[in-house]
């Protein structure tokens, strides 16, 4: 079986396009301009959602007009708030020709074309020239990449000298096994989790300096249990557009199995800020 087939079924699940179009409708979005700011419970695809964009944001101190390059950029979101607030200008690159199409359209809407553009790719494999980003961010997308060692060698490859790389995935914990369906993976044989340690050393392999490397589950399962406990919306509430209509009908088993792996250690949250050394 195409383990990059089963990926892009798995984020594109049946009926994602229809999802989306009648989320937007609900929320009275279905047509003219939208504030990023209104997608953010929609497109922000990863633990803490926004919070965890914008604290990556500050630790990469991002400036106006430099170049990022975000890696599993999903339907756009952290691409469109480092734009929208740091006047960042990002090329996002995702493995799903339909997460392309949306994050395009998206940064369309929101006015946001210019400074957040996407294109098709496997981010294992990046089409870029050598030293060609300031900065680079990945959010919950190495669990889907085998090959960490040729991942990160090519994000050191494409960044300049200096460029600082921000990294925020899930690694694999000291208790087995780690619970499935879980939001980047229907099943064991398509999740590829390394350890906390073993992406220290994939990273100094690769030629990176650390410069913060971090444990941030218990941030993780702090935001994961006030979800769960927060109140069913009134029926008399504003409707906004939501994560479920991203990840379907599964959305509420993969987020009991993320606590819970989580919870008891199966897996763990990586916070880290990597360098490419400035005399390369």
């Amino acid at each position: 079986m195409n383990s990059k087939q089963t990926l892009i079924d798995h984020y594109a699940a049946d009926g994602l396009r229809e999802r989306l179009t009648a989320g937007l409708a609900q929320a009275g979005l279905a047509e003219g301009p939208i504030d990023w700011k209104q997608l953010a419970q929609l497109d922000q695809f990863h633990t803490r959602g926004l919070m965890a964009s914008s604290e990556l944001a500050e630790a990469l101190d991002a400036k106006a007009g430099e170049t990022l390059l975000d890696l599993g950029s999903g339907f756009g979101g952290p691409a469109r708030f480092i734009a929208a607030t740091r006047g960042v200008h990002v090329t996002g690159i995702e493995l799903s020709d339909l997460y392309v199409t949306i994050a395009n359209e998206f940064s369309e809407r929101t006015g946001l074309s210019d400074k957040a553009k996407f294109v098709q790719g496997d981010a294992a494999a990046l089409p870029f020239d050598a030293n060609s980003f300031d900065l680079a961010w990945t959010l919950h997308v190495s669990m889907n990449i085998e090959d960490k060692s040729g991942f990160y060698a090519g994000v050191h490859r494409v960044l300049k000298p200096g460029g600082k790389f921000a990294i925020y995935d899930v690694a694999k914990g000291t208790t087995e096994p780690v619970l499935y369906p879980a939001p980047w993976s229907p099943v064991p044989e398509f999740s590829f989790l390394c350890t906390l340690e073993e992406t220290r050393h994939q990273l100094l392999e690769s030629g990176f300096t650390i410069l913060t490397y971090q444990d941030a589950t218990t941030e993780a399962i702090g935001w994961l249990s006030k979800i769960q406990a927060a109140a069913p919306p009134q029926p008399d509430a504003p409707k906004r557009v939501t994560l479920g209509q991203t990840i379907g009908p599964q959305v509420l088993p993969m987020l009991r199995n993320m606590g819970q792996n989580f919870m008891e250690g199966r897996t763990r949250v990586l916070r880290a800020i990597v360098q490419k050394p400035i005399s390369e």
